[in-house]
């Protein structure tokens, strides 16, 4: 016995007054009286005559008590039931049980009692007890399955069945059973069966006239009752039921009851024929009662004799809440959208495109209403007044001009937390107002009549009309998200704070679909009113002011191909976009005439002039003979032309004046500038003296040549092999030698007529160095200048006095003694706007130095003094504000204004006044102090800046101009309230007097006036200088530059109408000053030498060039003589050759600047030519001139 029983035996033994833990047992003396007395207790162990007491069951009652078990036993001890076979088990509440699983008696009970007899075989018949003795008391069921006899498997490996049954009797009482209970039987009435025999007709099987219940089933309307009579229901009824639900949730069927739903047949024909009358709205959606898409109420469903559903008031899987905001009868869904008779394709296309149509309409018309609350809203919420900020911007098309500010974010809205909320984490961004823009992309999806809301109109848009079920799909989807936004959105009867705002409307909107179609069709639309710049027209010959193939060809802006080229279709960027000028000479022509090779063997000229090449070819009787060169007046003009270009690229042999352009694709340009120092050590110093020797520049350039066309493929080779002889000498002819022979005739009757001479062969030695002059944009040109060159001879200095050896000029012998004159005006001009330390210099320098020490220091101390003290009135200190003012008040824009009151120091206010050129404020016109001048309107000439993006609004006729280079116009009027700039802001009425003005702008001399900004003008130093009191009290040593201004009003004129500026020059020269006259090449052979070979490229020699014709980027040619590649990269050094020596000359200026880049170096530098690049830039303007467009509908 283990310790555990022994514990458990103790506590028993305890309760009954003993101290022990075990028993015993002895032998009664009565037979029956079990395992007799226990001597501790005195109690039977198992007393069999008395079943309450015994030893033995109380203990085992015991340990039941004490256990989880929670089905107890009686106490005592019981006689247990037979065991025999055969013998009938007792039930368990008479066998010692104190409680039971099921009590008798109970339903529960009799339904347990069911898995064993359900009384199913009781009921039809045949008791089941006559069939099975569970027992076997009566009858042994071991033998009843095998004499059950079956059937053999068909050849189909079905059972084959006996309709009229088996002779056996479970056989027998298993098919009455089935007969009662079920309609599925193989047994019985041959027209009740409900299987189908073989072979079997569909339409027979399915049809709901017949006589037999195959192909059927039946409705039950009570519980507890199996009813196999009534409520039969066909297959092809249940077709139909299905069909009528499809119909129903489609929306073409609304009735509530299998009588009130629409017959199949006439549904489907309506359908497909369109005859649908009423039952399609012309809202193009609408929310269906879920009542009426339950198959109870379904077309082909049993129906009573009201004609209701058989199961009308059943079938309910949740009782409704009686909730009066939400009754059952509210409750509804959105249906599907096909069915089989409006299918996603096929057949049913035009309803297709109606439905479209008016789901599309639907969700236009719902959008203005919502977008309308939406804004209503907005208003509400918005601590700033939005009327003219917030609705400005929804509705109008109003655009900021960026000017000359940095790109930034702007708001939408006043409120800066709303914008940042609502406007920009919602509503996606646009150029044009957000409601335009959904206009536009609505109009484009709809077409242009969407605004009538006419589905017959919209059905005819292209869009909808090839992908109608898309659209469908689209907007139908968008219409059942917009249920949940409205009703959401509807709660909302209060204005709520900006923060709680934005958190409602991102629950309601941010996700939705109903706000990320309409930000799709603000994409749509957007982008469509920027292709029409924002002009709202059906012109399909309309042309977008930025549609740059609409443009005419022109070197302004770089299209992708040419309107009027060679070949249609061309691009804009072959190897002749920019022009090349070769030189052909004529000994080259006359060889190949000479050899017989006008049409077979090699001959230059028919390469040349058989190809586009001969539009850049220069050949005639002045290149015939050794060192040919193109005359550098046809270089200039090609140079003109060139700057036209949108970055001028290009080599000009100077050894023949021949110049080859690129387009500039560019992709390496580096400039190294270098001084070379000898050091010398010196006692005493730790560092070597630095002692200059010279300084190198070299450039480092790497470009794209590629062909766009077979025909370019030719060129472009033709540009390799000349670029590769800028790094070849040029030859002499040669010795020439005779070889005796006579001058015989002939065939043609013609001979040499002496003795025969020729060139002796690799006689040639080096005739000239290959040097060449290389041009990249304004960066990288020729630094001389007539006025660099002039400064060289000294001219400038007061002890240089250049005459030519004709002595003075004709002005000169006017006014014999102007250069005196000259000089003293110069003087007082200085003292007048120059600096006023240098007089201060000049007085203590003129003075001498005072004898002793403390005279010395304090001459030092007052002349530090006199600078210091009047510094205080000088801008920066030293600008003299009489000169600066002038010119600064017109840079500066008139709407600044400047805010000293901050200073604590009455000084600081005074410096930072002068300083910035605040302390005088001039009226330059129009009674405004501050911006460009309009006094004198004649003399106020000035560029439009390039605008391509917002243009300038022409007053006369409302269009905007969109110019890509600048424009000459003169300055009339200043003001505010002009048409086309914001409200309050000062801008400026300019009249375009550019020649090269689109003819839209008016004819030469009757040209419109524009509306432009401060920052639109561009400040040209000539302009200001001229017209201001500085430059007008100048033109008194310059008597000329008086003529010259003059002419340069008018010189749009005449380059316009065709004269060339030579003639301007020959004017001119008749009153050049001595010095002028000096510098003229014709009389002076170092000017002569110069400008023999001048140009606007950078002088240099190329070093090492390299050839990359291995690049994945370039197909090669396959044609004969053409297997090459069809672009390559280049790349090469150019050690440069200064025309000018870099530096700062004896004054301390600049010798010979080497970037003349701007307007300022422009004016600082001069140009290589004459002419101040007068003509250059007029070209450069003309291109612009073609490529100026203007917005507007008119557009063509």
């Amino acid at each position: 016995m283990s310790r555990e029983t022994r514990e458990t035996l103790k506590d028993f033994l305890t309760q009954k007054g003993v101290n022990a833990d075990s028993i015993s047992i002895t032998r009664g003396d009565k037979p029956k009286s079990g395992l007799g007395v226990e001597p501790s207790t005195g109690e039977e162990l198992l007393d069999l005559l008395d079943d309450t007491s015994g030893l033995l069951g109380e203990y085992l009652k015991f340990i039941v008590d004490d256990s989880s078990n929670e089905y107890k036993i009686k106490t005592g001890n019981g006689l247990a039931t037979s065991a025999n076979r055969g013998d009938e088990l007792q039930l368990a509440d008479s066998q010692g049980a104190e409680n039971i699983f099921l009590e008798q008696g109970t339903i529960l009970k009799a339904k347990l009692n069911e898995n064993s007899n359900s009384g199913k075989f009781d009921d039809s018949g045949t008791p089941l007890s006559s069939l099975i003795d569970k027992t076997s008391k009566n009858f042994n069921n071991h033998e009843k399955l095998k004499d059950i006899v079956g059937r053999p498997l068909s050849t189909s490996g079905q059972t084959l069945t006996n309709p009229n049954g088996e002779q056996n009797d479970i056989v027998q009482a298993t098919q009455k059973m089935f007969l009662k209970n079920n309609r599925f039987t193989n047994v019985g009435n041959e027209n009740k069966t409900s299987f189908t025999k073989k072979p079997q007709s569909t339409r027979d099987f399915e049809s709901k006239e017949k006589t037999h219940n195959r192909g059927t089933l039946n409705i039950q309307d009570k519980f507890g009752e199996y009813d196999q009579e009534n409520n039969i229901v066909s297959i092809e009824e249940l077709k139909s039921l299905g069909a009528s639900l499809l119909y129903k949730s489609t929306g073409f069927d609304n009735g509530s009851s299998p009588s009130e739903s629409g017959d199949i047949k006439d549904t489907s024909e309506a359908i497909t024929s369109l005859d649908l009358n009423n039952n399609i709205g012309k809202s193009g959606f609408s929310k269906i009662s879920f009542n009426n898409l339950r198959s109870k109420n379904a077309k082909g469903f049993p129906e009573n004799i009201a004609g209701e559903s058989l199961r009308s008031g059943r079938g309910e899987v949740i009782e409704q809440d009686n909730d009066p905001l939400n009754p059952p009868s509210s409750i509804s869904s959105f249906g599907s959208t096909y069915n089989d008779a409006f299918q996603f394709t096929g057949k049913s296309i035009k309803l297709h495109k109606i439905q479209a149509a008016i789901s599309l309409i639907a969700v236009k018309n719902i959008a203005s209403t919502f977008f309308n609350s939406f804004i209503n809203q907005l208003r509400e919420s918005d601590r700033i007044d939005l009327t003219s900020d917030t609705e400005s911007y929804l509705s109008e098309n109003a655009k900021v001009d960026i000017g000359v500010y940095m790109l930034g974010k702007s708001r939408k809205l006043a409120s800066i937390k709303i914008d940042n909320f609502i406007a920009s984490s919602i509503l996606t961004n646009t150029t044009f107002p957000y409601g335009d823009a959904v206009d536009q992309g609505l109009q484009v999806i709809l077409g242009p009549d969407q605004s009538k809301n006419d589905e017959e109109k919209v059905i005819k848009s292209k869009v909808v009309a090839q992908t109608p079920g898309y659209w469908l799909s689209v907007a139908k989807s968008i219409l059942k998200t917009y249920a949940d936004v409205a009703g959401k959105y509807g709660a909302l009867n209060e204005p709520l704070e900006t923060d709680d705002l934005y958190l409602v409307y991102r629950d309601l909107i941010s996700r939705n679909k109903f706000i990320k179609f309409f930000n799709v069709m603000a994409i749509i639309g957007d982008i469509s009113l920027q292709s029409t710049a924002g002009v709202k027209t059906e012109d399909k010959d309309f042309k977008h002011p930025r549609d740059v193939d609409s443009i005419p060809d022109n070197r302004a802006i770089h299209k992708s191909r040419k309107k009027f080229g060679l070949n249609r279709n061309e691009m804009s960027w072959n190897q002749d976009a920019a022009p090349s000028i070769y030189l052909l000479p004529a000994n080259i022509i006359r060889a190949a005439s000479k050899l017989n090779n006008t049409s077979n063997g090699a001959s230059p000229v028919r390469g040349m002039f058989g190809s586009k090449l001969v539009k850049n070819t220069y050949t005639g009787i002045d290149v015939d003979g050794s060192y040919n060169r193109i005359p550098n007046e046809v270089v200039k003009i090609v140079e003109d032309k060139l700057d036209a270009e949108y970055v001028p690229f290009y080599f000009h042999d100077l050894r023949t004046n021949e110049i080859i352009s690129f387009n500039a694709f560019l992709d390496t340009l580096q400039d190294t500038i270098t001084p070379t120092y000898n050091s010398v050590d010196s006692y005493g110093r730790m560092d070597a003296v630095q002692i200059y020797k010279n300084t190198k520049r070299s450039l480092q350039v790497g470009f794209t040549l590629l062909a766009t066309n077979r025909e370019d493929f030719d060129s472009m080779w033709y540009k390799i092999n000349k670029l590769v002889t800028l790094l070849y000498p040029q030859w002499t002819a040669g010795s020439m030698v005779s070889n005796g022979a006579g001058g015989g005739a002939n065939l043609f009757g013609g001979g040499s007529g002496g003795s025969g001479k020729f060139y002796m062969p690799f006689s040639q030695v080096i005739g000239a160095s290959p040097i060449v002059r290389l041009r990249v944009g304004d960066v990288v040109k020729s630094n001389y200048s007539k006025f660099a060159l002039a400064r060289t001879f000294g001219i400038g200095d007061t002890n240089v006095n250049a005459q030519t050896q004709d002595g003075n000029s004709f002005l000169g012998k006017l006014i014999n003694p102007r250069a005196l004159v000259q000089d003293v005006i110069l003087k007082m001009w200085l003292g007048t706007f120059g600096s006023p330390h240098s007089i201060i210099t000049a007085a203590f320098n003129s003075a001498g130095q005072p004898s002793g020490q403390f005279g010395k220091i304090a001459m030092k101390a007052s002349r530090g003094t006199s600078i210091q003290l009047i510094s205080n009135l000088l801008v920066n200190g030293f600008a003299n504000p009489l000169a600066v003012d002038g010119i600064i008040q017109q840079l500066r824009d008139p709407m600044l204004e400047n805010d000293f009151d901050g200073l604590s120091l009455p000084i600081g206010q005074l410096q930072r006044e002068v300083s910035e050129s605040s302390l005088i404020s001039p009226n330059t016109g129009n009674n405004i102090a501050g911006g460009y001048q309009t006094k004198v309107p004649l003399l106020r000439q000035m560029f439009l800046k390039p605008n391509v993006v917002n243009g300038y609004y022409c007053e006369e006729n409302g269009k905007k101009y969109l110019m890509p280079r600048r424009l000459k116009v003169r300055v009339v009027e200043k003001g505010f309230g002009l048409a086309g700039l914001p409200e309050g802001e000062i801008g400026y009425k300019v009249k375009v007097i550019d020649a090269n003005a689109p003819s839209e702008l008016g004819s030469l001399g009757n040209r419109k006036h524009l509306i432009v900004a401060h920052q639109d003008i561009l400040p040209d130093p000539k302009a200001l200088f001229t017209n201001s009191i500085v430059g007008a009290t100048l033109f008194a040593t310059d008597p000329l530059g008086i003529i010259d201004s003059l002419a340069g009003l008018a010189s749009d004129i005449t380059q316009g109408i065709g004269i060339p500026n030579e003639i301007t020059d020959l004017i001119r020269s008749f009153f050049l000053s001595d010095s002028s006259l000096f510098m003229r090449p014709e009389l002076n052979p170092f000017v002569r030498a110069y400008e023999t070979t001048k140009g606007r490229g950078l002088a240099g020699v190329m070093g090492g060039i390299t050839f990359n014709w291995l690049d994945e980027n370039f197909p090669w040619e396959v044609d004969f003589n053409a297997r090459a590649p069809m672009g390559c990269k280049i790349s090469f050094n150019f050690d440069v050759i200064h025309d000018i020596p870099p530096g700062l000359d004896h004054s301390g200026y600049n010798k010979a600047p080497l970037y003349n880049v701007g307007e300022i170096m422009r004016n600082v530098s001069g140009d290589v030519y004459s002419d101040d690049g007068k003509q250059a830039e007029f070209n450069f303007r003309q291109e612009g001139g073609y490529a100026t467009r203007s917005t507007g509908k008119n557009n063509k």
